[in-house]
């Protein structure tokens, strides 16, 4: 696990909701981290043979997980890249007043940022 990019997404994730402690997003983060690593090692998968039913069924409900905890965040688009060549999730924030969307991507603030 990528302990920076964890840091960085929990800071991002209370910057979109102040009123919930450090703590709790910092664990919120951690959890979507995880998740995304799962959801990509199905991703990887797919790329070299099909998935089975139970693969696929289990890699939606994945992503329903990631979309399920991030509700209480403002959070304006949440991406599912099933190249595995790029970030298993990408999200896009709302820009901070005069400055761009965060990212941490290669396509810039358009692509948002990934985990």
């Amino acid at each position: 696990m990528d302990t920076t990019n964890v840091a960085a997404l929990a800071v991002l994730l209370a910057r979109q909701k102040p009123d919930y402690g450090p703590v709790q997003c910092a664990e919120d983060a951690k959890r979507l981290t995880r998740l995304s690593a799962s959801i990509r090692r199905l991703d990887e998968a797919a790329c070299n043979r099909e998935l089975s039913s139970r693969e696929e069924k289990r890699r939606e409900t994945l992503i329903k997980s990631v979309r399920a905890l991030l509700a209480p965040y403002h959070v304006l688009s949440i991406v599912h890249n099933s190249d595995p060549r790029g970030y298993a999730i990408k999200l896009l924030f709302p820009a901070g007043e005069g400055s761009t969307y965060p990212s941490n991507t290669w396509g810039g603030a358009e692509d948002g940022w990934g985990f």
